[in-house]
């Protein structure tokens, strides 16, 4: 039975494949459990970032996120959130009706998350927390640690890409092997709509 530590790039899974679909209020722990049956999860860390409000589009964003976060609250210590940090930035573009005019627009970034992401996967490795490394995410700045994580502390690192379409990211990232996230996985990992934490009760935002 090998000892099992999920990592996991909440805004690429987010993005790629939770968005337009009904499972955003989704356990991390019975994911990690359901990503590897028969060994033992030992933590799942969750990179993301806080979000802000943005001068465009829905506003009841931060405040879904916090109940999102909250739920994950519950379900320490195996897993534990990791805060990067979130940017809106104007920045100049050409536009695509015309690419003589240059607009400013709105460039909302995430940064760290990456960076977070590889140093615990490093970190946990020296540590001897894991044999298997399971990586939720398709960030080609990942592939340094993961080959070190591999030739310098010989542990195992398998990629579980979050879009459903097939790739060779596990090839590009130099791991070992790839996972994928069916939809049965994503419906059985659904916190309950109702839930209670120390503060009291909370439900599952009405909009997702």
């Amino acid at each position: 039975m090998a000892r099992v530590a999920v990592y996991l790039d909440g805004f690429n899974l987010y993005h790629r494949r939770l968005e337009n679909s009904p499972y955003k209020w989704l356990n991390l722990e019975t994911l990690g459990q359901c990503l590897c049956p028969g060994d033992d999860l030992k933590q799942v860390r969750y990179f993301t970032a806080r979000s802000v409000k943005l001068p465009y589009g829905d506003p009841n964003r931060p405040q879904r996120q916090q109940f999102y976060l909250r739920a994950l609250e519950t379900l320490k210590p195996r897993v534990t959130v990791h805060f990067g940090r979130f940017k809106v930035r104007k920045k100049p573009r050409h536009l695509v009706r015309d690419v003589k005019i240059v607009e400013d627009v709105y460039i909302p970034e995430e940064k760290g998350s990456d960076v977070n992401l590889g140093t615990y996967l490093l970190l946990d490795a020296a540590n001897d927390v894991y044999d298997t490394a399971l990586v939720i995410s398709n960030d080609s700045d990942l592939r340094q640690p993961i080959h070190v994580v591999r030739r310098r502390f010989n542990k195992t690192v398998g990629i579980v890409p979050p879009q459903t379409r097939k790739s060779k990211t596990w090839v590009v990232l130099h791991a070992d092997f790839e996972i994928r996230i069916s939809d049965h996985m994503l419906h059985r990992s659904q916190f309950p709509v109702n839930m209670t934490d120390q503060d009291g009760a909370f439900h599952k935002p009405p909009a997702w």
